[in-house]
């Protein structure tokens, strides 16, 4: 087992309020001293530790780092890179990806993994995903990075309303992947996944799998049925999702998605993805929200976005990046509107 053992100096996560995990100090809603219902914002600068899927913004690791860059912002998560996943990018890519890093002033706030993801079925073997965690395990260490992404497998059969989802295997398998990873933060998203399948279902997740903590997607639970309501037409809602899982959270991406029509067997919704606060994800109350609470932990941009056009003047590269960087600008206006 390679020892995760990552250097404090290199960390870019440093928090009001420090969760220990080996020299680590990562954020932690609940444990935040400054976190109080009540606060509201100070006329300090915002606290939040902007970053993105920069895999979003170009599939050259060099894109990827100008986008960021063009944006100003310190950290980008990693998903892809030169159109590898990256725990597939071999380790002097990986090398070469640091030195770009170092360069440009860069950390990486997190991987988004593909283990127990939404491609990914419970009652298959577990092979894939010991694969990957063992290939991940070096890449992480060499890059100083602090938490990965993971979920809880998709619904079985692609059913979010199945009687039995195999909550005890869900939950057994995730205690393996804590353990895996017990030197970083595991960060359980609400994707298209059991915990996904709404705020009560996530938390049975954190109840019973000891130091599991929270990415919290906005953009999710629209496109998601609610399946304690028992009607395939319902969708959740962001915002009461956010407040019921609230702290438990380490992590916020950011998608704000329009949902266009339901899938058949009332599964995930199709929807529009669009620039935050446009869309229904409750993106601005929930940015409003951390804010006022202090909230210092990263903020991702996921924009999903419709691939933009290029013209003579414009190549597909730089449209992609010019794309991103709006995103994160959005963004950053949301933040400097939130009262």
């Amino acid at each position: 087992m390679v020892s995760l053992a990552v250097p404090a100096e290199r960390n870019p996560l440093q928090f009001n309020s420090v969760h220990p995990v080996n020299s680590v100090k990562i954020s932690s809603i609940a444990e935040s001293e400054s976190m109080k219902t009540n606060e509201t914002n100070s006329t300090e600068a915002h606290q939040l530790k902007l970053s993105g899927f920069a895999d979003e913004a170009g599939a050259a690791m060099e894109d990827q780092i100008e986008a960021t860059c063009r944006l100003g912002w310190k950290w980008l998560d990693l998903r892809k890179v030169n159109r590898k996943p990256f725990y597939e990018l071999p380790m002097d890519e990986v090398r070469r990806l640091g030195d770009l890093l170092a360069g440009g002033g860069l950390q990486v706030a997190s991987v988004g993994s593909s283990v127990a993801d939404w491609s990914r079925s419970v009652d298959e073997p577990m092979d894939k995903d010991l694969a990957e965690m063992e290939a991940l395990l070096p890449r992480i260490e060499l890059l100083g990075i602090p938490a990965v992404r993971v979920m809880s497998y998709k619904p079985l059969g692609g059913d979010p309303f199945a009687a039995d989802q195999m909550l005890e295997e869900r939950v057994r398998r995730l205690r393996i992947i804590q353990q895996t990873f017990s030197h970083i933060l595991v960060l359980h998203e609400n994707c298209m996944n059991y915990g996904g399948l709404g705020w009560h279902y996530t938390l049975q997740l954190v109840e019973q799998v000891p130091g599991l903590r929270l990415v919290f997607d906005t953009g999710n639970p629209v496109i998601s049925p609610d399946v304690a309501s028992g009607d395939r037409s319902s969708r959740q809602s962001s915002w009461e999702f956010y407040q019921r899982v609230l702290p438990h959270i380490t992590a916020v991406h950011i998608k704000d998605p329009r949902p266009k029509e339901e899938k058949p067997g009332g599964a995930f919704h199709a929807a529009k993805y669009v620039f935050p606060g446009e869309g229904e994800g409750d993106v601005s109350r929930i940015i409003a929200d951390l804010l006022a609470r202090r909230f210092s932990g990263v903020v991702s941009i996921e924009p999903h976005l419709p691939r933009p056009s290029a013209n003579e003047e414009t190549s597909f590269e730089e449209a992609h990046i010019r794309q991103y960087v709006e995103y994160g600008r959005r963004l950053e206006a949301l933040i400097a509107a939130a009262p």
